[in-house]
């Protein structure tokens, strides 16, 4: 094959179908370009999959869409991404009883229902399937409306979108469903309430636009929420100061809190935040508890509730702390006794986190937000995260593996106070820490176990003067010849040291 010329491959490849161009195009470099560079092949591949109606939209997108199909499809790719598209009735009708793709995303595409039903119909065997500010054209062709039943379909994701897409899915097997209908909650309405009747497998379950999804299932559908089992619940953006709706979510939540494990509960405005709080505080055995911020509840009434130690959560995140006293903090996070993973976002005062360590006995993994300085004293933690730190941290945890600074401000080499015997990984993200041997003799013999220590953004490093007789024990750090390990990532701006 490879002593044909150009003449004689363009005349075989002119003769075959369009799939079998496809191949033809992997095979080598060479028969790639030919394919590429015949006007009349390329002319047959475009009346295929719509190619004229992307070079009228997307003129410097020159074969992209063509590229990426004899990419994916030659070579039974089981996941497709179609993105920045004009996906019409010829693209779907192509990739039908493609039924080796599981998964399929949809990307700011332009798409028409017919194209969308054909598209589905034929990827009977998708898993996943994925829908993001992708926006429903006029139909080229007639749809047919009934649903499509689709027996392995697990996951619908649809973001910004569209929601007329939810009219052809007939599937009764999604057990992860996210919802996000911050743009266009007129067409949710519209299409929502019949395709939920069919679910009953719905395990996890994400809505953006929380009130108005939970009033229009309460109210429209009363009994629907009963044929979920829910065991996460990740529920946001509450915009209205209704009683009604703070009602039908603590209803909603009452309905499910048997089977929930994991709540995410984020709130802009609206609702009656404390009384839903309070009900998850007072009635819910979750084991994991995801807080866009915690808010201050009179003392008085905190005081007067009988509220059971909660031994049940491992992990609790609340990222926006609106609270005017530090007791009210300490009363919530006592009833948490259990913890395992503690996200606790916005300034952190040391009694907070003297508190924490005093009262969360087997709490092994730590996220916090601003500390100005601080010492840790803690024999059960094995990953600190601090997003920013001011000034000096003195740490003791024999057990800790990993430390993450998102950034450290202070200048010198405060943070060399650390006692961490069992550190493998040490993260920084910093402008003004000087890193000199010094620094690095003292921090190994701090942290014997350390492999990994990362420096992001660094000005003043010792890694372009250090040369071999700078280093006194060879076994310290390594390299081929100057026994040191010379590691920069240009991409992340961050420099590697390598212990062994």
């Amino acid at each position: 094959m490879d002593s044909l010329s150009e003449y004689v491959l363009i005349d075989m490849f002119k003769n075959l179908d369009v799939k079998s161009i496809l191949n033809c195009s992997e095979v080598c470099r060479s028969w790639n370009e030919i394919i590429m560079s015949t006007s009349l092949i390329v002319k047959k591949l475009k009346l295929v999959i719509g190619k004229k109606d992307l070079n009228d939209r997307y003129p410097n997108e020159h074969d992209s869409t063509i590229k990426y199909f004899i990419r994916k499809l030659a070579r039974q790719y089981q996941h497709i991404l179609l993105s920045q598209s004009v996906l019409n009735y010829n693209i779907s009708s192509f990739l039908v009883n493609q039924t080796h793709v599981r998964k399929l995303e949809i990307f700011d595409c332009d798409i028409s229902q017919a194209a969308f039903y054909c598209l589905i119909k034929g990827l009977s065997q998708l898993e996943e399937l994925k829908i993001n500010e992708t926006y429903t054209t006029k139909n080229d062709h007639k749809v047919d409306v009934s649903r499509i039943r689709m027996p392995n379909l697990k996951l619908l994701h649809i973001e910004q979108s569209r929601f007329d897409f939810l009219q052809y899915i007939g599937t009764t097997s999604i057990k992860y469903l996210h919802l996000d209908a911050s743009e266009y909650f007129g067409d949710i309405e519209e299409y929502l309430g019949n395709f939920l009747l069919l679910q009953h497998e719905i395990k996890n379950l994400f809505v953006f636009y929380g009130d108005e999804f939970i009033k229009e299932v309460m109210q429209n559908y009363p009994l629907m929420s009963y044929q979920f089992q829910l065991n996460h619940l990740d529920i946001r953006f509450f915009n209205e100061l209704d009683i009604i709706s703070t009602r039908n979510v603590i209803h909603f939540l009452q309905i499910h809190q048997s089977t929930l494990k994991n709540l995410v509960f984020h709130v802009t405005t609206g609702l009656d935040y404390d009384e839903v709080l309070l009900y998850v505080i007072r009635n819910m055995y979750l084991e994991i508890l995801d807080l866009d911020y915690f808010i201050p509840i009179e003392s008085t009434l905190f005081d007067d509730l009988n509220m059971p130690k909660n031994l049940h959560l491992k992990k609790l995140t609340i990222k926006r702390r609106r609270i005017s006293s530090l007791h009210m903090m300490e009363k919530f996070l006592v009833i948490y006794q259990n913890l395992q993973e503690l996200k606790f976002f916005g300034t952190t005062h040391s009694r907070i986190l003297e508190f924490i360590f005093k009262k969360l006995p087997n709490l092994k993994q730590l996220e916090l937000g601003r500390i100005k300085s601080a010492t840790i004293s803690s024999d059960k933690l094995e990953i600190l995260h601090i997003n920013r730190l001011g000034k000096e941290l003195i740490l003791r945890a024999k057990n800790l593996k990993k430390l993450i600074i998102g950034e450290y401000r202070m200048h010198g080499s405060a943070i060399v106070n650390l006692h961490a015997p069992g550190l493998q990984s040490l993260i920084i993200n910093t402008k003004s820490l000087k890193v000199s041997l010094e620094f690095i003799k003292a921090l190994k013999e701090n942290c014997p176990k350390l492999k990994t220590f990362k420096i992001y953004r660094s000005k003043h490093t010792f890694l372009e003067s250090l040369s071999e007789q700078d280093v006194i024990d060879r076994n310290f750090l390594h390299v081929e010849k100057n026994f040191l390990h010379k590691s920069f990532d240009e991409k992340n701006n961050c420099i590697n040291i390598n212990f062994i």
